[in-house]
């Protein structure tokens, strides 16, 4: 299914509910196509020309594949439910940016960009004791004031050609000794509920 009109910057407004769930559904916009407040995917893809965006109090949930940038907003939230999640373009600079709420849960959460992701104002793993999984292939980034808490695992590759290291926070909190860092040949557990220092900390 296609929709909007890929040759205008206001190709694709959208104030509702949009229902993906297991379908294919490609947003046509000459700019990033704006998604309404509850946006549901049950497995299915959601595409566009040239990004998607969230706004205030917007949301994304469900099991989510969204093949394209993705930009989300100060009090936005995108949570992964009853399965896992992909989010971003792993060929544009800017594939995911958020200031918004990621909910991991106990899934999958890949997030797609080819350098850095960035993450928003609250990133949450686990649920109910069982732990999340959240990929970062090329790092992700916690700015100040910013934060990363629960049980799981952050999965992040080393990277020497990066001196800041592959995930940079101000502050982290690390529950149960169950949160762990690293490429997955590297991975180690942190102790309980490790406070970084104030600035940027690189997780390795």
């Amino acid at each position: 299914m296609n929709l909007g009109d890929s040759a205008s910057f206001l190709g694709f407004i959208h104030q509702g509910t949009l229902d993906v769930n297991s379908q294919t559904v490609t947003l046509n916009s000459d700019s990033f196509a704006l998604l309404g407040p509850p946006t549901n995917l049950a497995g299915g893809k959601l595409h566009t020309t040239d990004g998607v965006a969230l706004g205030v109090g917007d949301n994304l949930v469900g099991v989510v594949n969204v093949d394209a940038k993705t930009a989300a907003g100060i009090g936005s939230t995108i949570a992964a439910i009853g399965g896992s999640l992909t989010l971003g373009d792993a060929s544009s600079l800017a594939g995911f940016v958020s200031d918004g709420e990621l909910r991991v849960g106990d899934n999958n959460f890949t997030l797609a960009d080819s350098n850095e992701a960035v993450l928003g104002s609250l990133t949450t793993l686990g649920n109910g004791g069982l732990p999340g999984m959240f990929v970062a292939a090329n790092g992700a980034v916690v700015e100040f004031d910013k934060n990363i808490i629960g049980l799981g695992t952050v999965d992040s590759p080393n990277d020497p050609a990066r001196p800041r290291g592959v995930v940079s926070a101000q502050m982290i909190y690390l529950f149960d000794d169950q949160l762990t860092t690293g490429s997955r040949r590297t991975q180690r557990d942190l102790p309980s509920l490790a406070r970084a220092r104030p600035g940027h900390w690189s997780m390795r």
